[in-house]
């Protein structure tokens, strides 16, 4: 716990100095406008999760830890952003855990909040909070930033993009657990 607790505030610090110089971002489409990408005008658009539908697979890998033990861990999901609201929810496993269980499936809600956009890069940094209900394991509360950018080597015209995160899922029970994971994930445009 002692050598995560600095790195994660730092990294938190880091992107809200971002923010405090950061341009401004532009109002979110309506539901309607925000699944129409016009990559006439930007043929690598990438677009923040929050103002595109979206969907994916993101995995990746970290502790567990509690009072008593810390194990290393791994896990899966795949979601899907729910337009119009910056609200990503998803589904997965992780395993193992460092109390109760040896695996647990999880389900997740969380608010994006865009921090940075890269204009030339076509790039974004987002902070997440969210609930996530931790089947075997109980209620917790995640939080972390996200950086999303466009696929590298795609073609010109593809709105794919990947997904790099650094997150904390807190579970609140007796006793208290972190999960702390660095994920990259793979996201795709959803179109009608």
């Amino acid at each position: 716990m002692k050598l995560f607790n600095p790195a994660f505030f730092a990294l938190i610090a880091f992107a809200v100095t971002l923010t405090i110089n950061a341009q401004e971002l532009p109002d979110a489409p309506s539901a309607v406008k925000a699944r129409q990408v016009d990559t006439t005008k930007n043929p690598r658009h990438v677009g923040p999760d929050s103002y595109t539908a979206r969907a994916g697979f993101i995995c990746g890998s970290g502790v567990t830890m509690n009072t008593s033990r810390e194990l290393p861990t791994a896990g899966c999901g795949a979601g899907m952003t729910l337009v119009p609201f910056p609200i990503f929810i998803e589904i997965g496993v992780m395993a193992p855990q460092a109390n109760r269980s040896n695996y647990t499936g999880y389900f997740s809600t969380d608010w994006s909040q865009p921090l940075y956009y890269w204009k030339k890069r076509n790039s974004e940094l987002q902070g997440l909070l969210g609930y996530s209900r931790l089947f075997e394991t109980g209620h917790a509360l995640d939080y972390g930033l996200s950086y999303s950018f466009p696929m590298p080597g795609a073609s010109k015209d593809s709105t794919d993009s990947m997904r790099i995160e650094l997150r904390d899922y807190y579970t609140f029970a007796n006793p208290n657990q972190h999960n702390i994971m660095l994920r990259i994930g793979w996201m795709k445009e959803l179109t009608d």
